[in-house]
């Protein structure tokens, strides 16, 4: 289009030099003239295209490292979206954690119990009720309740009657004070024995009962390891081997006694009020591992 724009007023330049006699050369016509500017022209765009060119084409590698970073950046998003230890626990291990068991806990050594009771049905208990006191299993639970507070200890025996072992009691008291107490009785044929408690405020003792009367062997002392007031939750633990009784307290040693008054009989529970009307304790579970 621009070669016809040019065209024109060229022939009419061309078409005034003939009438003027001046002749131009047949060699040099006004088309050369007019091929110079237009190769000028041309180049001049070439050259800008090619500086354009050359600009993209230095570019290219930033643009093409721009694309690339997201690609090579990738592999370290998804590595990190997904780090060792962080990934979402399940509901059961959202549970608030538990207290790493003590060094001397039995458990750990003992491995699975040869006998253990979540009280589903009392048919390893001998449950009654009288007007002192109440043991009966209901929910997943033994409740035992001392009616009065009267300071009277009441018990009923389990069926196993092991040897040499370690027994585990999980219970809890209710609404409680001082005193009030609940624990295991053993080495026991239901008139005499042993017991071994826990009070409400803390504290932990070892008596011997001969049928009239009690013996201090361990008098009630207080301990860090027994969580103190209603609704704490403790794990008691009867090591018996022998004439060697060894006492803990969620997996924490005790003490240690030996006494060899009673060299055989059953286990079982015991409750008592000092201070609170229908006192309550309720155990989860009981477990026992016997000993070589």
């Amino acid at each position: 289009m621009q070669i016809r724009r040019f065209s024109i007023p060229l022939i009419l330049i061309g078409f005034l030099l003939l009438n003027s006699c001046t002749m131009p050369s047949r060699n040099a016509p006004a088309v050369p003239t007019r091929d110079a500017a237009y190769t000028a022209a041309a180049e001049t765009v070439i050259a800008q295209l090619t500086e354009v060119a050359l600009t993209a084409a230095s570019a290219t590698p930033t643009l093409t490292q721009m694309v690339l970073l997201p690609t090579t950046s990738t592999p370290q998003l998804t590595e990190t979206s997904l780090p060792t230890g962080t990934v979402t626990p399940s509901p059961s291990s959202t549970v608030t954690p538990t207290a790493p068991l003590s060094a001397d806990d039995p458990k750990l050594r003992l491995g699975e119990p040869d006998w253990k009771d979540t009280f589903k049905n009392g048919d390893n208990w001998a449950l009654y009720e009288d007007e002192h006191a109440r043991f009966r299993a209901r929910d997943g639970a033994l409740v035992m309740t001392a009616f009065q507070a009267e300071n009277r200890d009441s018990w009923m025996l389990a069926v196993p009657e092991p040897d040499n072992y370690y027994l585990e009691v999980t219970a809890a008291p209710q609404a409680c004070s001082g005193l009030d107490r609940y624990g295991i009785i053993f080495r026991t044929d239901a008139t005499e024995g042993y017991l071994f408690g826990f009070s409400c405020d803390g504290q932990y003792s070892l008596r011997r009962w001969n049928g009239d009367k009690f013996k201090a062997l361990v008098d009630w002392t207080s301990s860090p390891d027994i969580l103190s007031g209603a609704d704490k939750t403790n794990r008691m633990g009867l090591m018996v081997e022998g004439d060697q009784f060894s006492l803990y307290a969620n997996g924490k040693l005790l003490n240690e006694v030996s006494d060899d008054s009673y060299s055989h009989g059953g286990f079982g529970l015991f409750v008592a009020s000092e201070n609170t009307q229908d006192f309550k304790a309720q155990v989860s579970e009981a477990a026992y591992w016997e000993l070589p």
